[in-house]
């Protein structure tokens, strides 16, 4: 499976009416062996389900994830829009120990 098909079935998954979709796409996100663009793609599907059980998972990865996928995974969280994920994302932004890379604009 090419990585377009790969893209199009996590959004199916996204859009069904499984119910364990969310575990599906959580599952991908996990597997190292998939590239970042494809567990990118399953964290964004995943905040647009709006599910706020899954703010622990995604602010948990938040703390581990590659620089690539960092973006990606505030987005979700913004995206899901649970005002009680705004203090968990304040204390590891404030935390030294988490590295961010920032860009300033020009």
């Amino acid at each position: 499976m090419d990585q377009s098909e790969l893209i199009k079935s996590i959004k199916d998954i996204a859009a069904s009416a499984e119910p364990d979709k969310i575990s599906k796409l959580i599952g991908i996100i996990n597997n190292k062996y998939f590239k970042n663009i494809i567990r990118s793609c399953a964290i964004i599907e995943l905040g647009k389900i709006k599910d706020k059980n899954v703010l622990e998972f995604l602010i948990a990865r938040l703390k581990k994830e590659d620089e690539d996928l960092k973006e990606e995974i505030i987005s979700a969280i913004g995206a899901i829009g649970d005002k009680s994920a705004y203090f968990n994302l304040k204390i590891i932004l404030d935390d030294d120990t988490i590295e961010f890379e920032y860009e300033e604009n020009k």
